[in-house]
Parts: structure tokens; sequence; C-alpha cells
């Protein structure tokens, strides 16, 4: 049980907590970055893989809300905190409820206060407005919030709004459940650009845990990390 509750993750999350807090959310993605160093060494590369995808979504998301959080939103008679207008639920990243009522001008004028790129793309109907939870205006608005950010190459990869399918690794062994041989991992993990190395760890430690760590740190996203292994050997010592 203990074992199933560590990979699970359940241990991160208790009563009193909030999953969808900025705190909460970067605990797990921090734990997760060792979990998919674990996997990608054992060659469990499909478990990695998902953790990762998950981990890089989650981690746009816990980043914009901690850019606005702060961020102030004005609109003729009324003014909220930016954490007032951006929601994070279990349907994703989206304005808040409290704004429903709205004209689609004050909504677009909500967002461009909170820095979200409303120009480049189209918004003409509330339908539209779900687009603060696709992948390309996330990564787009981070952009926009924070200028020194590098998105990693798997990153900006995975965000892009058209891209080849089948070269979505990711895609290829969730909904076929296909089988992944140690290159296309190491393709997939830099992003389709060059490959300079045969060796998956190398390739994620170096060019994807490193540089998502490192933006942990520029977001100022709480990132105590906790000793994954000692945690591991106490859960394997039920198992002895």
């Amino acid at each position: 049980d203990n074992l199933v509750n560590f990979f699970n993750l359940n241990r991160t999350v208790n009563d009193a907590e909030d999953e969808f807090s900025i705190e909460c959310a970067t605990r797990r993605i921090i734990d997760v970055l060792d979990l998919i160093g674990i996997f990608f060494h054992q060659g469990n590369y499909l478990q990695g893989i998902t953790l990762l995808a998950a981990a890089q979504e989650t981690f746009m998301k816990v980043a914009i809300l901690q850019k606005v959080q702060d961020l102030t939103v004005t609109i003729p008679g009324q003014s909220w905190k930016g954490n007032e207008v951006i929601s994070w639920t279990i349907g994703g990243l989206f304005l808040s409820s409290r704004l429903r009522n709205l004209t689609i001008e004050n909504k677009k004028d909500c967002l461009a206060q909170l820095r979200f790129p409303v120009k480049n793309y189209t918004l003409e109907s509330d339908k539209d407005f779900s687009l603060t939870n696709r992948n390309f205006a996330m990564l787009h608005w981070l952009e926009c919030l924070e200028s020194r950010f590098q998105p990693w190459k798997l990153l900006k990869w995975s965000c892009a709004s058209r891209r080849e399918q089948d070269n979505d690794l990711r895609n290829q062994l969730m909904h076929n459940l296909r089988g992944v041989e140690k290159q296309e991992v190491i393709e997939y993990l830099l992003g389709y650009q060059s490959v300079n190395t045969d060796d998956v760890m190398e390739a994620y430690n170096n060019q994807v845990k490193q540089p998502f760590l490192a933006a942990i740190q520029l977001f100022n996203l709480p990132s105590q990390r906790e000793k994954l292994r000692k945690q591991l050997d106490t859960v394997k010592s039920y198992l002895r």
C-alpha cells in the first residue's frame, strides 16, 4: 500500500491541503521530476514520458498563477487581484466564474491586464476563452509574463499548435499503447532537434530536468526538494 501510494503521489496531498494550490502542485512537480529519472534509468519509458507531459502542463499553470496572483485587474466599477480572475480547477486554467456576466470586450481587457497576448488570438465568443488552457497559449502567456524565461526544447515542441502527429511519442504511447525504443525517447526529450547523445539519462538530465528546475526557480515557485531516495528506501523496508 505504501509503495502504491508513493508512486500515485497520494502522499503529497492531505485533507487540509488544496491540490490545486501553487505550493502543493509544485511539490508534485519536484517529486515527479525525480521519479521520471528513476523510470528512465530503469527503461520504463511509458511511465516517464506520461509523467513528464503532466509535469510540464502543471508547471505552466502554476507558473502563470504565481505571476498573475498579485497583478490588479480593473474594469469600470470593479477591481480584482489576478488570482481572483484566473481559476485552476479539475477542468483546467480558465477565467473565474465571477467574470461570467462580463462582456467579451471586458473579458479580453481582463486577460490583457494579466499580460495574456490577446492580440494574437481570436476571442469573439465565450467558448474562445478556453484558449487559456491550451498549451501553446499558456507557453506564449508565460513568455509575456517573464521575459527571462527560456523554455526547454521539449516544452516548446510539446506546446506547438501544429506538430507532426507521428512524432508525438506521448500520444502514440497513450492512445495506441505502442512500444518505444531508447533512441525514440532521446529524440522526444530533445524536441526532435539535433541529437548529440545516445544516453537517455543524459538527454533527460541536461536537456529537460535542469532547465525545468531552473524555470521553477525563475518563477519563484516553492521548490523545497524532498529526499526521494530516502523515502523510497523507507517504502522498500516495508517489503522486506
